[in-house]
């Protein structure tokens, strides 16, 4: 999530302005702690972008989807040892 440009493409009006200012402040290298919700959240994003048009890369898409489906599984992990 190191390129703030792209994923305000990716997100923008996807999100809610919450979520979108924590997605910038982890683009800039800040600790941010995203909810299980928050991640599907981004992940429906994703795959909402993914299917517009775009000049975007394909492998982009695919590198952050990839990402925040790890993120759920390990989340979902934690919850189930707790």
């Amino acid at each position: 999530m190191g390129n703030p440009e792209k994923l305000r493409d990716i997100f923008n009006g996807k999100i809610s302005e919450d979520l979108a200012l924590k997605v910038k402040a982890s683009s800039l290298g800040a600790e941010v702690l995203f909810s299980i919700e928050e991640i599907r959240t981004l992940l429906k994003a994703v795959h909402d972008s993914q299917r517009q048009p775009s000049d975007m890369p394909e492998n982009i898409h695919t590198d952050l989807s990839r990402m925040l489906k790890f993120q759920i599984q390990k989340l979902e992990k934690q919850q189930q040892c707790e």
